[in-house]
């Protein structure tokens, strides 16, 4: 796990709200950044203080395992928009797709025979959520950090 980037906006895993006070806690060198993350009660919202570490796990002096991996920091995936050209291939009802490219006009040049060009927005790990705490289950990193 790389440590988060906090010149950047930050979040729970799971896309919760996180405020976060200070990355350099002189008081808890093993776990130096300190906020609170928003948490749902019967009243409404609240703010429950928490701790973490320079990777993002979330930490506690009881052990790390007491904390499901959703509420580890991430950084708010930024958004990218790219345009993906379509070619027809040999086989009925099958296509080929190109690199994407940062313009409409660079995804042109030299494209003649494509049938579409696509514009595509996603963010980093979109879609692959699912797969990821799967992967991490199965090979048993899902604790580790």
């Amino acid at each position: 796990m790389t440590n988060i980037d906090f010149s950047k906006p930050v979040q729970l895993r799971d896309g919760g709200e996180v405020r976060i006070y200070t990355t350099i806690s002189k008081t808890q060198p093993v776990a130096p950044i300190v906020g609170e993350l928003k948490t749902e009660s019967g009243t409404g919202d609240c703010w429950t203080l928490a701790k973490w570490r320079l990777s993002g796990k979330r930490y506690s002096p009881a052990g790390e395992a007491l904390f499901s991996w959703h509420t580890d920091l991430v950084n708010v995936p930024e958004e990218h928009v790219v345009f993906i050209n379509i070619y027809p291939h040999n086989s009925a009802g099958v296509y080929q797709t190109s690199n994407g490219y940062f313009s409409k006009d660079d995804a042109a040049v030299g494209s003649s025979c494509r049938i579409a060009c696509v514009k595509v927005t996603f963010k980093n790990g979109e879609g692959l959520e699912l797969l990821d705490s799967e992967t991490e289950l199965q090979d048993g990193t899902a604790d580790q950090a």
